[in-house]
């Protein structure tokens, strides 16, 4: 006689077992998508933040007055003495103290990156390719579980960020 109470529970067992596999692959998934995101999060070097200051400083130069606006002969208009966007006075600002603007704004960074991990676009980019390159494989590895798991009896849902890019792959190209 057929003990249904018995093959039941085998089932129930490897359907646990295919839970716990592929929660282990998820739990990998989200430690890399972490990790990406702190890469993203990573601040520019020192020196690469103050080249951004400069050329925020140069924009800001090139809003100020011309000196064009003498030749003409005409009456000058001075510039407007508020700071919206259009007032040549950050511009003039800029260009009179320029070098204790750079230096307040260099101390200031300095002490906001000390200690912190720092990382130029290439690296950024760099790393960003390889942790894409590690979650990619990850996430076509619990897609083909998850298939897999669907053929043995098993439903498992889809985690709610999953890629449609996997989720929607060929059986052959997972």
């Amino acid at each position: 006689m057929i003990n249904i109470g018995k093959l039941l529970a085998k089932q129930k067992s490897a359907a646990t077992d295919v839970h716990a596999a592929i929660g282990e692959i998820r739990e990998q998934i989200t430690l890399l998508s972490d990790q990406r995101q702190q890469v993203e999060a990573l601040p520019l070097p020192l020196d690469q933040a103050m080249a951004a200051c400069d050329l925020w400083l140069d924009g800001l130069e090139g809003r100020s007055i011309r000196a064009s606006a003498f030749t003409t002969g005409d009456r000058l208009d001075w510039p407007r003495c508020d700071m919206s966007e259009h007032s040549s006075l950050p511009g003039l600002l800029a260009a009179a103290c320029r070098d204790l603007i750079r230096a307040h704004v260099e101390r200031e960074l300095a002490d906001l990156l000390e200690g912190r991990e720092t990382a130029t676009p290439e690296q950024k980019a760099e790393r960003l390719q390889a942790l894409d390159g590690e979650l990619d494989t990850l996430e076509r590895a619990e897609e083909a579980a998850i298939r897999q798991a669907e053929v043995a009896g098993i439903a498992i849902l889809r985690r709610r960020e999953a890629r449609p890019a996997v989720v929607l792959l060929p059986d052959g190209e997972i």
